[in-house]
Parts: C-alpha cells; sequence; structure tokens
C-alpha cells in the first residue's frame, strides 16, 4: 500500500511545472529558469526560457540581494524521455546504461523498454537479458526486431496478394506465437514500401474526395517500420497572394529547411502541408490538416505519444488554431512569430508542452499576443517556454528550432487515469490503432486483376484523386488502353469533377497519345482554370495530332488577355506572374511539337513580347519568395529549345530579343546558338 501510494505521489509530482525560484532579501520571490547565478548577479526568466538575450520582465538581481536560489531537479520521467530521445537504435550499450538508470530510478517499463531496444541492436546482449528477466526469451522469439526470421517472413507476407494474406497470418502466430494484430503486419508491409529521404510534393490520398492537397515529407534513411518513430508537423508561413487572394505565399517545402537539420539529426519523421487557403485557419485547410496528418500515420510507424506542431508566421497563427483545437493529438505544440493565441487553460489542462517564439520588434506579426500569451500559460501552470529575443525582426533563428527540438524531446503525450494525467510508460504505435474505413478504403491491400475490368478499377481510382489516382494514372497510360479516352475526356469536360481530377484525366488523354480526346482537350483550352489550360495544352502536344494547332494558336491569344486580367494597375502579384509564365511556356512547348509554323505569330506577339519579355512591375514578399527573375528564366529555358519545331525563319529574329533579355545567362545563350543552329538546317 505504502509503494503504491508513492508511486500515486511520484506521478503526480512528474505533471508539476518545474521552476526554479529565487526569493530575494526583500520583496516577493520569483519562479521561472534561472539563467544565470554567478558571485555578481542572479538573472531568472519567468518565462522559463534559457536564453541570455531575453530582456523582457526578465528579473535581474544583485547577488547580494539574493536570500536563496533554488533550482528544481528534470523530474525523471523527463530525463528518461530526454536522454532516450538522443540514443541511436544500434546503441546497444547506451540503451543498457539508460535501463540500469530507469530500474535505480523505479521506472520499471521503462528500463524494460531500453532492454528490448538493446537486444534488438544485440540480440546476445546478457545485461539486456538480465534487464528483461524471462520475457527476453519471448521477445527472441515473437519480437519482430528480435527475430530476423519473423522480420524476413514480414517481407514475404507484404508480398503476398490479399487473398492470400490470411493463411500467412494464421502461420505467424502458429510458428513464432506473434500476438501481434493482422492489421499492423499489412501496415507494415505497406510501409515497406514508401520511399525514404525527402520527397518536395506528395499528392494527399486520404479522403482525396472531400479534399485536395499536396505536402512535403522527411523520412529518415535508416526508418524501420518495426518500430514507432516521432513526428513533426511543419506550417508553414505567408498569406494570400494572387489579384484574387485565393493564392498562398509560401509553402511546405519553403518551410521544411526550418527543420532539416534537428529531424535529421534527432531521427524524426517530418510532414510540411502546403495551405490551400490562407490563413490557417481558413475552412478549406482543417481537412487537409488532419487527413495529412491521419495519412502518414498510416504509411508510416508513428509514436503517437510524439507528435508535435510547429509553424513560423502564418503557420504561427496556424499552430495556434490546430494546436488547442487538436491538442489531445500533440505531445507539445510551438507557434513561431504568429500570435492569436487561444486555448492555453485546454493546453495545460492536457499537459500540453508549449514553446512559444517571437521577436520584440518583430514588423509583421505584432508581440504583443504572444506575450499575453505566455502570461496566460504562466497563470494556468502549463507546461511551457516563452522566448522573446530582441532585434530579430521577423526571422526564424536556428538556435532556437534547436531549443524547441530539446523541448519536444523531453516530453510526451500524457495519458489519463480517470480525471488524472499520467505519464505514458511505452511508446504507442500508430500501427497498433484500430482500422478505419478511411484507411480501408483508399490504402487497400491490392487483389490481383486483370484486362477490361482492371482498367476500370484504374478509372475508379483517378475519379477519386489524391495520389492513389496518380498511380492508377500511370498504370492506364503503361496499359495503353485508349478505351479509358472517352471516361477520361468526360471527366475533363464536367466542371463538377475536381479541378486536380480534370488536370489528371487530360494528362492520362496526353500520355495516351489519343486523338479520339483532342476535342475534350481543345475544350480544356478554354476553362477557367489555368491549371486545366495548362495540362490541357501539354497532353495536346504530347499527342501530336496537328488537328490541336488551331485551338492551342487560339489559347495562347486568350492567355494574353488573362495576362492583362491579373495587373493590379501597372504590377502583378508575384504568384499570378509564375502561374503565367509556366502556362506560356507549355503552349508554346506543345505548339512547337506540332510544327505548324502559322502558329507562329501568336507565340512572337503575346509568348515572346507580351508575357515573357514583360516590363510589368512584380510584387513579392522578399523573405519567402525569390521575386519574377527565376520563373522567366525557366520559362526562357523552355521556350527557346521549342522555337526550331515551327520552322518559321521569323523567330530567328526573336533569339537576339531573347539573348537581350537574359543577358548574362549562359545557359539561355546556349539554348539560343542551339535553336540558331537546328533552324539553319
Amino acid at each position: 500500500m505504502r509503494r503504491a501510494l508513492c508511486l500515486s505521489l511520484f506521478l503526480a509530482a512528474a505533471l508539476c511545472v518545474a521552476a526554479d525560484t529565487v526569493v530575494p532579501r526583500q520583496g516577493q520571490a520569483t519562479e521561472g529558469k534561472v539563467v544565470t547565478d554567478d558571485g555578481n548577479e542572479v538573472v531568472i526568466n519567468p518565462y522559463f526560457s534559457k536564453f541570455k538575450e531575453c530582456v523582457w520582465r526578465v528579473v535581474k538581481l544583485p547577488k547580494a540581494a539574493v536570500a536563496k536560489v533554488d533550482i528544481t531537479p528534470e523530474t525523471p520521467f523527463r530525463e528518461f524521455w530526454r536522454r532516450s530521445a538522443g540514443i541511436k537504435a544500434k546503441d546497444a550499450a547506451a540503451w543498457v546504461e539508460l535501463g540500469k538508470w530507469a530500474k535505480e530510478k523505479k521506472l520499471e517499463p521503462e528500463a524494460k523498454e531500453c532492454a528490448a531496444n538493446a537486444l534488438a541492436a544485440d540480440p546476445e546482449n546478457a545485461e539486456a537479458k538480465a534487464l528483461l528477466g524471462a520475457e527476453a526469451d519471448k521477445l527472441a522469439k515473437s519480437g519482430p526486431r528480435h527475430n530476423r526470421e519473423l522480420a524476413a517472413r514480414i517481407a514475404d507476407y507484404a508480398a503476398l496478394d490479399a487473398g492470400d494474406r490470411k493463411a500467412a497470418y494464421d502461420a505467424l502466430k502458429k510458428d513464432f506465437g506473434t500476438t501481434l494484430p493482422r492489421e499492423w503486419f499489412d501496415r507494415v508491409g505497406r510501409s515497406m514500401a514508401q520511399p525514404k529521404g525527402f520527397r518536395e510534393e506528395v499528392k494527399l490520398t486520404l479522403n482525396s474526395e472531400k479534399t485536395s492537397g499536396v505536402y512535403c515529407i522527411y523520412v529518415p534513411d535508416d526508418y524501420d517500420p518495426l518500430r514507432p518513430w516521432p513526428l513533426v508537423i511543419g506550417l508553414h508561413g505567408g498569406g494570400p497572394a494572387g489579384k484574387d487572394g485565393k493564392g498562398v505565399v509560401g509553402s511546405g517545402p519553403q518551410f521544411y529547411p526550418f527543420l532539416d537539420t534537428d529531424v535529421r539529426a534527432r531521427g524524426y519523421i517530418a510532414v510540411c502541408p502546403s495551405a490551400l487557403a490562407a490563413p490557417w485557419a481558413e475552412s478549406l485547410n482543417d481537412p487537409l490538416f488532419t487527413s495529412v496528418l491521419q495519412e502518414v500515420q498510416i504509411l508510416f510507424n508513428v509514436d503517437l505519444n510524439r507528435v508535435y506542431l510547429i509553424g513560423h508566421s502564418m503557420g504561427g497563427f496556424g499552430t495556434w488554431h490546430f494546436g488547442p483545437k487538436y491538442a489531445e493529438k500533440f505531445a507539445c505544440i510551438a507557434p513561431a512569430s504568429g500570435g492569436g493565441h487561444n486555448g492555453e487553460g485546454k493546453l495545460a489542462d492536457l499537459g500540453t508542452g508549449v514553446y512559444v517564439y517571437h521577436s520584440d520588434n518583430d514588423g509583421r506579426c505584432r508581440v504583443e499576443p504572444d506575450r499575453e500569451a505566455a502570461e496566460l500559460l504562466k497563470k494556468s501552470r502549463a507546461d511551457f517556454i516563452y522566448t522573446e529575443l530582441p532585434s530579430r525582426d521577423h526571422d526564424f533563428p536556428q538556435e532556437v528550432v534547436h531549443d524547441m527540438f530539446d523541448f519536444f524531446d523531453a516530453r510526451r503525450l500524457w495519458g489519463r487515469q480517470g480525471k488524472q494525467l499520467v505519464p505514458p510508460r511505452a511508446p504507442r504505435s500508430s500501427f497498433l490503432e484500430k482500422l478505419t474505413p478511411e484507411e480501408a478504403k483508399y490504402f487497400p491491400i491490392q487483389s490481383a486483376g486483370g484486362g477490361k475490368n482492371e482498367v476500370k478499377l484504374w478509372l475508379a481510382d483517378v475519379q477519386k484523386g489524391g495520389g492513389n489516382a496518380e498511380k492508377a494514372a500511370k498504370k492506364i497510360a503503361e496499359s495503353g488502353d485508349k478505351s479509358a479516352t472517352a471516361t477520361l475526356g468526360a471527366w475533363l469536360a464536367d466542371k463538377r469533377t475536381a479541378e486536380d481530377v480534370r488536370a489528371l484525366c487530360a494528362q492520362t488523354i496526353g500520355d495516351l497519345k489519343d486523338a479520339k480526346g483532342l476535342n475534350a482537350l481543345s475544350a480544356g483550352l478554354l476553362d477557367d482554370s489555368l491549371k486545366i489550360r495548362r495540362a490541357s495544352a501539354e497532353a495536346i502536344g504530347k499527342v501530336g495530332d496537328p488537328r490541336g494547332a488551331a485551338p492551342l494558336a487560339a489559347a495562347v491569344e486568350a492567355l494574353g488577355k488573362t495576362f492583362d486580367s491579373k495587373l493590379q494597375g501597372r504590377q502583378m502579384d508575384v504568384v499570378d506572374w509564375e502561374t503565367l509564365q509556366d502556362v506560356n511556356a507549355t503552349y508554346v512547348v506543345a505548339l512547337g511539337a506540332l510544327g505548324d509554323a502559322k502558329t507562329a505569330q501568336p507565340v512572337i506577339s503575346v509568348s515572346l513580347r507580351k508575357i515573357l519579355f514583360s516590363k510589368v512591375a512584380v510584387d513579392y514578399d522578399r523573405q519567402v519568395q525569390a521575386g519574377p527573375e527565376p520563373s522567366r528564366r525557366a520559362a526562357a529555358a523552355r521556350i527557346v529549345p521549342a522555337l526550331p519545331g515551327f520552322r518559321e525563319p521569323k523567330l530567328r529574329d526573336e533569339l537576339k530579343a531573347i539573348r537581350e533579355q537574359f543577358a548574362g545567362q549562359g545557359d539561355i545563350h546556349k539554348a539560343c546558338d542551339d535553336a540558331e543552329a537546328a533552324m539553319a538546317k
């Protein structure tokens, strides 16, 4: 009874805010983080930041004026979590050392977790076996990370057709005594096929009939689906873009570099979705955010006790929005240079860690809302840090990012026993969660198919959109089965169909090189959506039917009018500019492939002189956007090699203008030389 009571008090103590205390000889005591305590001065930050540069409401006292300094030690749980986060999976000796420490601290489940990790790295480690006792033999037989024969059988299982998996699973249970559910093996098998490293643009698959979007993702090179991994979700900054305000400044790939150093060094999976609208609190972004989070936890073995949310600028506002809203999913949130704080009480009640950063002279996002948040977090006794550095403008300093990840490493998602918060005692694998209808629908275990029925199945996936649609479209194209063209053309023409699906339909008709789809593609050139126009033009170029030249030439003329419509006075938003330069280059490349000299005139007057050589002022955010020239150069690099295809001598004169426009750009000049040589033949 006494031991149970002590453990209960121990767990309760682990939940308390770990505050240092400075007691002056006169006046009130201050709680926070002691930053300096030397022979001359004591400095304490009431908001727990360790940075000595912080000045806002930081208390500085001469050492002689201080009666007492109490430094609160790190709780055993926090120390265990922090130390375990820094150990590599294959370092058996470090796991054994930490396991012994955990046992001394009476953290029995944690000690066994360390021993199991040590045995996964070194199956014969005697000290790890001693820590586990009788459980070591069971683990050696039924543990997927510990039995190499079982691991090999899992790889074989993953290669099986859906119809053959039940018998294989029954054999695994019989031969190895595994108690893991069948869904775990299905998920591991799926995860084995996922690419590692960094991918810049992954289309969302889950719930693709309800939402769309893309995200970038980093998966460690040593990712092993047999064990759970920490996950961080990153939200980019920016704001509305384009004349209509429907575009977004910033993207997931633009935010990811802030995280790269830490996620690589610490072994995190990192995912950064690109917002569909600005700000992140817009309703369009909610299903994107939740679906990306769910999709990653389906495709990768994520430790659900170690999911973290971080964002800067607009992403800081987004973190304040999604963090409290879905606080039960996150061990910590870290809004930076944002605002719009809310839910401080809820975050405190759930034990969610909160790390807030701002600069005192931020000219884009006022510091005051985050100061208010710091006060509310302190009042609610939340587990938090507020770092406010002087004179950093709207930057996101790497030393702050590193400190945020240190904060993450020492924290996990709290559990509950009744109304009481309790610390988690082991990783919680996303692969052990219940199978959801969404997972079964969007990530099914495939059965063998064939013939016309297979094409119908692929078309059904195309209609759903998302990542599965891309894979299905590729299979249709590889099959060469042109019976799909009529259906694809009908979906392309139907504006009730999702925009991404319509663009994919156009692309697939082009990949099939089916002239029967020319009417649908020509109609796509008149669409309100520039994405549909671009996909249709590219497809017409691939089809290669000369009948596509006339509608393409008319589309070039229409693009000139669209260019004018995007002007705001004498300037244009950079997002509109980049889109138009890309679409324009696609039109020229497609026309060049068709080789109709009569279409050269609109290329000269619109594609080159109006759009490529445009002198309009381009408005852009100099902190997060590159300006107009990179997209102009990229368009020129595509346009110049296409010009000889027109077989029109007048285009030689345009090459001189291109050289002048891109003075000093050796790659463009080399392309002009090659184009002139090709025209001379």
